[in-house]
């Protein structure tokens, strides 16, 4: 199971107050069928300076029916953002407790939706008093994790899935892809477009306004970027040093001159992989974290020409 909560957002006017928020063309998706299950999109909610502040999934349930894929640690800050500005729309967000998250490779036999039994359950759900136990109720959906094929597929449910990826077998998957999501993203700093946001297919350029969309339309079009997230993994060093070297801040060094200079540093980092930001010109150079090599790759959605 992933450390994820789900929050359904509801009402006439989900669809437009969710569209005036988030970086992702909301009009683009469709209700999640089985013979839709590319529909759902990978989007972020933006700070008005345009930094990351939260990313997540988003499944449209019904024409009024949205529901959220989050990670746990941000939930309840996200239904705080959301009811902030949702003013006089028409629309509710609530967490919906007994709802959990699973990863599924696209080997699984466990890839069947059922669409019906999860509108139902969001619906009766919403409707009933807290202190009313729903945990009886049964709903699945599944979907298409939009971002890379090779991470697989994502399911809410309120089963328990045995044949789901582990937590860390999923955490070294988006690692070897070089996908970023919280809680690598460092939010109120962390800007999108340096993190893949662009080439992953979460940002929209041409859907009107949102928040951090000036900012975000800036650094697209007018913007050189000169640094950016890169994936790494250290080479020819023992796991017993893993835990010491590739610590969040550390410094990323080359010779320049035949003298160490810094190019980047560590933003998280798990068993021998890592994540760094990293000045572009020395994405090619021979780089060390704390004296030891590392290894620069650059996944396969992301072609070295853009850096």
């Amino acid at each position: 199971m992933l450390p994820r909560k789900i929050i359904a957002v509801y009402g006439n006017d989900s669809k437009n107050f969710l569209q005036g928020l988030i970086t992702k063309n909301i009009n683009k998706t469709d209700v999640l069928t089985k013979e839709t299950k590319y529909s759902a999109i990978y989007s972020a909610l933006l700070t008005t300076k345009g930094r990351y502040n939260f990313d997540f999934f988003l499944v449209k349930i019904t024409n009024e029916l949205y529901i959220i894929d989050v990670h746990e640690s941000l939930a309840e800050e996200l239904l705080q953002q959301l009811n902030f500005y949702k003013l006089l729309a028409k629309v509710t967000c609530s967490i919906i407790p007994h709802l959990k998250v699973f990863a599924l490779t696209h080997k699984s036999n466990y890839l069947n939706s059922s669409l019906q039994d999860c509108t139902n359950f969001l619906t009766n759900s919403l409707a009933i008093t807290k202190n009313q136990n729903i945990k009886t109720t049964t709903c699945q959906t599944v979907f298409q994790d939009v971002r890379l094929h090779k991470l697989g597929y994502r399911v809410i449910t309120t089963n328990i899935l045995p044949e789901s990826l582990t937590i860390e077998d999923y955490t070294i998957l988006r690692y070897e892809n070089g996908i970023l999501e919280y809680p690598e993203l460092v939010r109120g700093k962390s800007i999108p477009i340096q993190c893949g946001f662009d080439e992953l297919n979460a940002l929209c350029y041409n859907k009107g306004c949102y928040l951090g969309q000036e900012f975000t339309h800036s650094a697209k079009h007018k913007m050189l970027i000169r640094k950016r997230v890169v994936p790494c993994k250290l080479v020819n060093i023992s796991s017993q040093s893993l835990s010491s070297t590739l610590q969040p801040d550390s410094k990323i060094t080359t010779i320049i001159e035949g003298k160490p200079a810094e190019v980047g540093y560590v933003l998280s980092s798990f068993r021998n992989y890592a994540f760094v930001m990293l000045n572009t010109e020395y994405i090619k150079a021979k780089l060390y974290c704390k004296n030891l090599e590392i290894k620069i790759f650059i996944p396969s959605w992301l072609q070295y020409k853009k850096l």
